[in-house]
């Protein structure tokens, strides 16, 4: 204990030679001792410890500077701005530690929100120069943050910076500084800086992957949100941004990666586990995405989006039985959302697929379908591409071209190129015999995709139909070929591209073989037909046609044609 008091006195002694005290030879030992304690308590932290010793050591040495600057400085970090600004304006009255006393003052002027008070004293440090000036340099430059002066505030950070770089506040501030001024590049590198001085830094580490983000850096930001949640793995934000990054480039694995050792130590709250059950749906695992948010059911405030995600999983599934109760549950509870509606159209009009099992099929009454597509279509955000999308496509099967039409033709405006929105269009267009609107729907993916094989096909069929550029269009269809030649559809329109430049015979053979590979389909059964018709092989047009009845019965045009040809039936065939 008597080495430890000795190394301190010696401390003291060095801190308050001559230039700082008046000429005492010898000093009041207990002044010393309290003062000591005061310099233990301070570096502890215990600041109402440190201030009651330092008191002490005034009371004994009332006219000692080191001893008023310490009380000074304890007043400040207590807070006590008046006392701390009595004893440092005593200090530069009696010509003590003004560099010091100064800085003090400037500090208090600061917390009283005198922000021009401060920057004068500042101001005055800076012209008197001082090894201390590193830290006058980034309070300057604190203040002209303050008053919005960015640029000076920058400027202040560069010259703190030249004087000492491995400073983490003033490199993380720098970034900031450089962010703010539109510099990106120096921002980064100040931010790189600030975690080489630090690798834990995770706020560093999180505003370098909001930068790379922003620069189209998507590699360089995603291993900055993995830094940061290495060394904070409890930072919500960057596990955030890092999931929404990667569920929105599709990166589903990588995202299950991510959350999965999470969720399994119990550490996602409820938005990650969410997160993770849509990684799984995404990602095709509909079991472990319907286990996460059946989980989630009755521990959520409110559970009706939870209902509804399982309700689309169940739709996937093929689980209409099951998705229609969700559903109706949806409706009643939540009337005006038009997503509680979708489904179960979906579902009504046969664009969710097939069923899995006869347990879970069901079919909803004419009435009430017609009734939920009413209260649907009046539901629609005309500013939701994906809601009329959806509209569009089930208005087209309900046969409502125009609504359908309508639908579809603002989904194309608020997203224009969609896929899935163009051959919905064409599919209408094609269907109204309107040829000319359905081709420019498919030379629009055309020219998206000319490699598409679906686009290829579909594109030489509306050709073959409108009976023009027939040998552009048997190039269409040879492309797509190409990449699927077992395609029994791709080869029913090169057959028919064949009729229309009548071959028939080839076409013949053609059909044929796209009916081995497609099974029973009525318009490949009505094709062959009219292609024995030009063959003058009546007998066997009818039975190809009667085939296309059994299938899609109902069809007026073809009975009428059958029984045109039912007197030429029994002739012998050519």
């Amino acid at each position: 204990m008597k080495r430890i008091i000795a190394i301190l006195f010696l401390i003291f002694t060095q801190l308050t030679g001559p230039s700082a005290v008046r000429a005492y030879e010898v000093m009041d030992p207990r002044a010393i001792t309290h003062y000591l304690h005061g310099v233990f308590f301070e570096s502890r932290f215990d600041l109402q410890a440190a201030r009651e010793m330092y008191e002490r050591a005034n009371r004994y040495e009332r006219d000692n500077p080191r001893i008023q600057l310490n009380l000074a400085g304890i007043y400040l970090e207590l807070g006590d701005l008046g006392r701390a600004k009595r004893y440092a304006s005593g200090l530069i009255e009696a010509g003590f530690y003004k560099y010091e006393a100064t800085r003090i003052l400037a500090e208090i002027e600061y917390g009283r929100g005198e922000k021009e008070k401060a920057l004068s004293l500042l101001l005055e440090l800076k012209e008197m120069g001082n090894e201390s000036n590193f830290d006058v340099l980034k309070d300057l430059s604190r203040v002209y943050l303050d008053l919005g002066e960015v640029d000076k505030a920058r400027d202040l950070l560069e010259e703190a910076s030249r004087i000492f770089g491995e400073d983490l506040y003033l490199q993380y501030k720098l970034g900031v500084l450089y962010y703010e001024t539109g510099e990106l590049e120096k921002a980064i590198g100040a931010f790189e800086k600030a975690v080489e001085i630090n690798p834990g830094f995770s706020n560093a580490h999180l505003a370098l992957a909001t930068l790379f983000l922003g620069s189209g850096r998507i590699e360089e930001a995603k291993r900055s949100y993995h830094n940061v949640i290495e060394s904070d793995p409890n930072n919500a934000d960057a596990l955030k941004e890092l999931s929404e990054l990667l569920f929105e480039r599709a990166e589903y694995a990588e995202g299950i990666t991510l959350l999965e050792p999470l969720h399994a130590d119990g550490k996602l709250d409820e938005g990650g586990i969410i997160m993770l059950g849509r990684f799984y749906y995404r990602e095709g695992r509909t079991d472990d995405a319907l286990e996460i948010f059946m989980s989630l059911l009755g521990r959520l405030e409110n559970d009706l989006i939870i209902r509804r995600v399982i309700a689309e999983i169940e739709i996937q599934r093929g689980h209409f039985r099951d998705a229609h109760g969700y559903l109706s549950e949806l409706i009643e509870a939540e009337p005006g959302n038009f997503s509680n509606y979708i489904g179960l159209l979906l579902i009504s009009y046969g664009l969710a697929g097939p069923a899995d099992g006869p347990d879970q099929a069901i079919e909803i009454p004419q009435e009430e379908s017609e009734k939920l597509l009413e209260a649907a279509a009046g539901r629609v955000d005309s500013d939701l591409a994906e809601d009329n999308y959806l509209m569009g496509a089930v208005m087209r099967r309900a046969e409502r071209v125009p609504e359908a039409e309508r639908f579809l033709q603002r989904a194309d405006e608020l997203r224009p190129g969609d896929s899935r929105t163009l051959l919905e269009l064409a599919n209408l267009y094609e269907g109204q015999k309107r040829f000319d609107e359905a081709l420019e729907m498919i030379v629009r993916l055309y020219e998206q995709d000319p490699s598409d094989a679906t686009v290829n096909n579909y594109y030489g069929y509306l050709l073959a139909e409108m009976g023009e550029r027939l040998e552009f269009a048997e190039q269409l269809l040879n492309k797509a070929l190409d990449k699927d030649p077992e395609n029994g559809y791709f080869l029913d329109s090169l057959a028919w591209i064949r009729y229309k430049q009548g071959d028939f015979e080839n076409a013949v053979a053609i059909f044929i073989e796209a009916l081995d590979r497609v099974g029973d389909d009525p318009v490949i059964w009505e094709h062959l037909g009219r292609t024995y018709e030009e063959l003058g092989r009546n007998g066997k047009a009818i039975e190809a046609y009667e085939r296309s009845l059994l299938i899609e019965p109902g069809r007026e045009d073809l009975i009428e044609r059958v029984r045109a040809l039912g007197g030429a039936a029994g002739k012998p065939e050519n």
